[in-house]
């Protein structure tokens, strides 16, 4: 199974957590683009204590995530997944958000069977 993750760069513990619990899960096979380097190398130029600059719990890239050439690889339907998460949505579609939730829970299932 392989999977789009769509990132933003401002921080979002949605987004985050489902994105860090996917990696640890499933690895190479979940590629989130555009990479939110500040998820991976914490944020640089911030005055804050050093434990909050990077998410000491967030799995580490160390280059096996490809992120090359993502518009061709969604042509040829190389990803089984796209996700995404967008708080406007959410708001304004809670009423019609049953496709989606069902989707999400599908997706659910099939990662746990590969474990």
């Amino acid at each position: 199974m392989n999977i789009l993750f769509l990132t933003h760069s401002y921080p979002n513990y949605t987004q985050d957590f489902l994105l860090h619990g996917l990696l640890k899960l499933l690895g190479d096979k979940v590629v989130d683009y555009p990479k939110n380097e500040c998820l991976y190398s914490g944020l640089q130029n911030v005055k804050a204590p050093e434990i909050y600059r990077k998410p000491f719990w967030f799995p580490s890239d160390n280059g096996e995530i490809n992120r090359d050439d993502i518009e061709s690889r969604l042509k040829n339907n190389y990803f089984d997944y796209v996700i995404y998460v967008l708080n406007l949505s959410i708001r304004v579609y809670m009423r019609n958000c049953l496709v989606f939730r069902r989707s999400l829970w599908l997706l659910m299932e099939k990662i746990l069977q590969l474990k």
